[in-house]
């Protein structure tokens, strides 16, 4: 059992830099942010409604603000995602996300107040030092670049509180009631972005709305078995987020080695010599992750 929590994350890493890869696809077809989290929120809505009828329990109700609370900061999250799917890099976005591990742990210490080793304190320089290194291999744009680390800052800031809050109360409520209960809160939350939405697919319409169901459900896929690894394994959030941060080094990857077949251009855009960099920054990344895990 251990052994599938521990794949969970993994598998979802490479999932996600696949998925992504789709949704660049489609936001390139004319697919913008508001369609893309509209039908997320749907499919997994819909996914997630049968479960919370069979593990809604009356005696939860009292912590249902816990939840309401995780639907609006997950939405921002989302909304933070795909706008960087629609402005930036993929082999930029999904690195520097890898950075949640270490707003995970930040959160960690200052509200749960787990001790905070030296080595944090080191894995956080490496981390801005990989930052800097992945900006910097994309000048020939820099406001472009500049809008996607942000974006993925801001996502790590939002996803890294939903995680910790998960790990807090999902075992208090119930892992299947919690997860299902702010999936479907999710799909009334983001009604506003539904005029948005509407605009996005008709711009996308054809293609782009082929690309977007299609990786869509990937999405969907990856966050069960991330949320599953989260709330039960022994590891706890920051260990999860450790193997799932590889997402990073699956987005460059997927982006070198299959761009073409998704007329992706960010290899030939970059430039062999920046796009290195931007993988040395995702090993950067990585190695300020496991620095975190270590002294856990």
């Amino acid at each position: 059992m251990e052994a599938l929590l521990i794949a969970a994350p993994f598998v979802s890493a490479f999932l996600y830099a696949l998925a992504s890869m789709f949704l660049k696809r489609a936001a390139n077809s004319g697919i913008g942010p508001a369609a893309m989290c509209f039908c997320f929120n749907a499919f997994v809505s819909a996914v997630y409604a049968p479960v919370l009828l069979l593990t809604y329990d009356s005696g939860t109700a009292e912590m249902l603000w816990i939840v309401g609370t995780c639907t609006v900061l997950f939405l921002l999250g989302q909304i933070c995602t795909y706008l960087c799917v629609y402005v930036g890099d993929v082999s930029i976005m999904n690195p520097v996300m890898g950075a949640k591990v270490l707003v995970v742990a930040l959160i960690a210490y200052l509200v749960v107040g787990i001790p905070m080793p030296s080595a944090w304190v080191w894995a956080a320089f490496i981390c801005a030092a990989a930052i800097f290194t992945m900006g910097f291999s994309g000048l020939k744009d820099a406001g472009r670049t500049f809008a996607t680390v942000v974006m993925a800052l801001l996502t790590c800031l939002f996803y890294g509180t939903v995680d910790v809050v998960m790990q807090l109360y999902a075992p208090k409520m119930g892992v299947l009631f919690f997860i299902s209960a702010l999936s479907v809160s999710l799909l009334p939350a983001s009604l506003p972005l539904l005029p948005w939405a509407l605009k996005d697919f008709k711009r996308g319409a054809g293609a782009g709305v082929k690309w977007l169901y299609a990786g869509i459900p990937m999405i969907v896929i990856q966050d069960i078995l991330f949320c599953l690894s989260l709330s039960l394994s022994k590891g706890g959030a920051v260990a999860v987020n450790i193997l799932y941060s590889t997402r990073g080094l699956w987005s460059i990857f997927l982006v070198w080695a299959l761009g073409a077949h998704f007329a992706n251009r960010e290899a030939l855009d970059a430039g062999r010599g920046a796009f290195l960099r931007r993988t040395a920054g995702a090993f950067m990344l990585l190695i300020s992750v496991v620095m975190v895990l270590v002294c856990e």
